[in-house]
């Protein structure tokens, strides 16, 4: 039956089109829902399941000593709580008998505390973990989490980031599958800093480059450098390019010359740090062996053999000051 325009019943054109707006921007919501948590989810199920790589024990260790403990009780706390915390298949591996290294540090008190200054250099780490044992978590779950939390920032930001810059929610799948990537997620079930670091390097970008509140972005960054002290060979470009890249936004030469200033002070504060635990380090990285006194040996630049004798995957360090 025939109805006039406007009569009860009636859809006009305008209200047509406000319910497709309507529809889009649901739509466009539920989109980014769904992507943001699947991106969240691929990092749980990974940190669920962690690696419990090596290098949590000296990094629990390091903890420890936070906590008062002496080296040699360090040495006990972390591998007894490994024992207990850790899988049975999983600890085996961090004491393998048949690995010299990994069995040697285990049984020398010694050698194994000789190992921290290289770990110390990264006390921001290092002092979540602290954080999170002493909040009720596990020792050995304890270097899992800042890993969990620096990749669902790191998701965070990089959906804000792409929201912000493309303005389509409809390209958010394509970024919840970076976020599925096994070389993407896996940082979130590491006991290293990686996560972390990453995070504080992508968000302070973010803020300083593609936000209104590029002071917060000057802090995070340098707050990035006491994660991974090598940061600052990231932050200080970052830092400089910030008027280049925000003509519209642009920081005063005070505030890019305070902030490098202070990604300096930060750097040197974080190597002040290695030297009071007797490892004195300056940008760069190196591939050394796996060595029971490694502070006590020249350090050598490879680039072409990451993998040292006895099938031990080689560890970077940053160059030491000492030369033989």
């Amino acid at each position: 039956r025939h109805r006039e325009p406007g009569s009860k019943g009636h859809v006009g054109p305008v209200r047509i089109g406000l319910r497709v707006v309507v529809m889009a921007r649901v739509l466009e919501r539920a989109v980014l829902a769904v992507s943001f948590t699947a991106a969240l989810l691929a990092g749980a199920w990974r940190a669920l399941d962690p690696f419990w790589n090596w290098d949590m024990l000296p990094y629990m260790a390091a903890a420890a000593e936070l906590d008062g403990a002496p080296p040699a009780r360090s040495h006990a706390i972390a591998y007894t709580a490994a024992q207990m915390q850790v899988p049975a298949e999983h600890y085996r591996v961090l004491v393998d008998p048949d690995n010299q290294y990994r069995s040697a540090l285990a049984q020398d008190p010694s050698a194994f505390a000789d190992q921290l200054p290289f770990y110390w250099i990264k006390p921001l780490y290092i002092a979540l973990v602290w954080c999170a044992w002493k909040s009720g978590a596990s020792l050995a779950w304890a270097t899992v989490l800042p890993s969990l939390a620096g990749f669902a920032t790191l998701c965070t930001v990089l959906f804000a980031w792409v929201i912000h810059r493309v303005g389509r929610a409809m390209v958010l799948p394509a970024v919840a599958g970076f976020f599925f990537l096994p070389q993407v997620n896996e940082v979130a079930g590491l006991s290293t800093p990686d996560a972390l670091s990453s995070a504080l390097l992508v968000a302070g970008t973010f803020l300083l480059h593609a936000s209104g509140r590029p002071a917060s972005g000057l802090l995070v960054l340098v707050l990035a450098i006491t994660a991974r002290m090598d940061n600052v060979l990231l932050v200080m470009p970052v830092i400089a390019t910030q008027p280049w890249c925000r003509p519209d936004h642009p920081l005063s030469t005070r505030w890019i010359a305070g902030g490098t200033i202070a990604a300096i002070l930060t750097y040197l504060g974080v190597r002040a740090i290695g030297c009071t635990h007797g490892w004195c380090v300056a940008p760069g990285h190196a591939f050394l062996p796996r060595s029971l006194h490694p502070q006590s040996e020249p350090v050598q630049w490879t680039v072409a053999e990451p993998i040292s004798s006895g099938g031990e995957p080689a560890r970077t360090r940053s160059l030491s000051c000492k030369t033989a």
